[in-house]
């Protein structure tokens, strides 16, 4: 039988609703009722785009600077944050030590895959970042294990 006449994959069915987004757009209702909401639920700001970062991907897109970088992150960007954890804290930090990510989520994902092995266990707070769930661990038996 191929994967296409399977269906789903049992762990994407067993995989709990990603909740941040049903309270996102639960407090988003809310707020076009005119409810004053303060929003903590996604970790966006509550602020604008600076300027500099608005120029600086306007700028990207007018010099087609737009296409895949190195899988670690751009080079002149990796050696720039190199540069500033010297400058301000004095570290030697190497730009092949460094990694860029699209987030958080896929940040902590591709640590605990280069830290644990299968069903090593994980201890998260609580509260914790409902995603962590879903990206990084599998609940079983009260437990959090990594898949």
């Amino acid at each position: 039988m191929s994967r296409q006449d399977r269906g789903i994959a049992r762990k994407a069915q067993e995989m709990p609703p990603f909740i941040v987004m049903d309270i996102l757009e639960k407090a988003k209702g809310m707020e076009a009722r005119g409810a004053d909401i303060i929003h903590l639920e996604i970790g966006e700001p509550d602020f604008p785009t600076p300027e500099p970062i608005k120029e600086a991907a306007w700028r990207a897109l007018k010099e087609d600077d737009t296409h895949y970088t190195h899988s670690l992150g751009k080079p002149e960007l990796r050696e720039e944050i190199a540069r500033h954890y010297h400058r301000k804290y004095g570290a030697s930090v190497s730009p092949e030590q460094i990694v860029v990510t699209s987030g958080t989520s896929p940040a902590l994902l591709l640590t605990l895959s280069v830290l644990l092995e299968r069903d090593d266990e994980v201890i998260l707070s609580d509260p914790h970042y409902s995603c962590y769930l879903i990206l990084s661990v599998t609940p079983k038996e009260g437990r959090f294990l990594f898949p």
